[in-house]
């Protein structure tokens, strides 16, 4: 039996002749080009967020002084931009600037508890009262995230004045 050809399955050949050879090579080109292996990353770059080189990560390790000041920054949207988002009850928006602020926030404390030794456990409670404000701001409980947006911002500005 006969194996249908292109032509004869409705595909047009890709250059108008009769040359299949052509219509396959395009056909394989374009949608099987995802099975070639592809490197995510650029294996020059050292994989530390330690080092002073360059790293994979988005976030880098700066001075101590520019860490202080990004901490803050995103410490100060917790009473700012999330606390007006979940007093107008704009929780999508309220998820989104606590988990903007969140991701730096956690990285820099770490860094400068790491640093310069401070409180750690002072550090893991914000992180956890941030983690409960980000359920309430997923549950829609205006009632719960309310003081959770306070007490995170007084627990970020305490732990952030000691550096």
């Amino acid at each position: 039996m006969n194996e249908p050809t292109h032509q004869s399955r409705g595909c047009n050949n890709f250059n108008n002749n009769n040359n299949n050879e052509t219509h396959d090579d395009y056909y394989y080109y374009y949608f099987y080009s995802f099975f070639r292996p592809k490197q995510a990353r650029d294996l020059n770059l050292n994989q530390s967020t330690r080092s002073e080189n360059p790293s994979r990560f988005a976030l880098q390790k700066l001075t101590t002084e520019q860490t202080t000041a990004r901490a803050k920054e995103a410490a100060s949207r917790l009473s700012g931009e999330v606390s007006d988002d979940v007093s107008k009850k704009y929780w999508t928006q309220a998820r989104n600037a606590l988990r903007r602020a969140m991701y730096t926030l956690r990285f820099d404390v770490n860094n400068l508890v790491a640093e310069k030794g401070g409180d750690a456990a002072a550090a893991k409670d914000l992180f956890k009262t941030i983690e409960a404000l980000d359920f309430a701001i997923r549950s829609k409980d205006l009632d719960a995230a309310t003081p959770l947006v306070a007490d995170a911002a007084s627990k970020a500005d305490a732990i952030l004045a000691s550096f």
